[in-house]
């Protein structure tokens, strides 16, 4: 069976900004139904907000690096492109999913959350925790796009891990959803010692229960919860397989 996700990009990851596209021209083609498919969602999902989301538009590698050019759309735009075939060609989001790569407990563990059942993609699903969107914000005055803000405050906006209790944060690379044409930009999170990561955790709007997943259990895990988990999530822990952070576990 072939898979849901690829493995884009293993290494660091640039955002840059691109040049103005025809994505929001070609909307204003499709107002009443993106206007609709926004009222739907809303009703729904009445804390959906429709700000700005980051899509992709080209990407190339310059002396070792992934550079993804970008640009800001309106989320009820990426919205209506699920269900408008000239806007979902085009329409490519980019996220970030962040591996916590402390021990806890005695053991090597990730942190997953179960997503909440009013989201818009995935409810019910597993994914790496913390998984985020990219917005304005994190534009750098040099009109480059921090990453590692970004995965620096969903981490506090989350589980309420401040960006100071952080010993370190690596942009590791990139991965594809097939399904729902997003992009997550894949990062390695160490937290400082000390920090009691589940004392951290409880459910919110966005997660209904989380878990810490030792690393020497993840392999059983998916087995049976594979189906259940968001397609980058798996393609960022298939990723992270091969690397230092993963086998430690595996060592002990």
């Amino acid at each position: 069976m072939e898979e849901a996700f690829e493995i884009t990009w293993e290494g660091p990851v640039q955002l840059r900004p691109g040049t103005p596209s025809l994505i929001s021209k070609l909307a204003g083609n499709y107002q009443d139904e993106i206007e609709q498919y926004w009222l739907n969602l809303t009703r729904r999902s009445p804390k959906a907000f429709n700000g700005d989301i980051l899509v992709n538009q080209s990407q190339e590698v310059k002396d070792g690096c992934l550079v993804v050019y970008a640009e800001f759309i309106e989320y009820k735009i990426a919205v209506a492109s699920n269900y408008i075939p000239a806007l979902k060609s085009l329409v490519k989001t980019i996220g970030v999913s962040g591996v916590i790569t402390n021990l806890i407990g005695e053991s090597q563990a990730i942190v997953l959350g179960k997503r909440g059942a009013t989201v818009t993609q995935y409810p019910g699903y597993w994914e790496l925790v913390p998984s985020g969107s990219i917005d304005k914000t994190f534009i750098q005055p040099d009109s480059s796009i921090s990453i590692e803000r970004c995965i620096l405050q969903e981490l506090q906006e989350e589980i309420g891990i401040r960006p100071e209790e952080v010993q370190e944060v690596k942009v590791s690379g990139l991965v594809y959803d097939k399904i729902e044409g997003i992009y997550d930009i894949c990062c390695t999170i160490q937290i400082k010692p000390g920090i009691d990561i589940p004392d951290r955790l409880s459910g919110n709007a966005e997660y209904a229960s989380f878990l810490c997943l030792p690393v020497n259990e993840l392999k059983s895990w998916l087995e049976t919860e594979r189906g259940n988990m968001v397609p980058t999530s798996i393609a960022i822990l298939s990723m992270m397989a091969e690397t230092k952070e993963m086998q430690k576990e595996e060592h002990v």
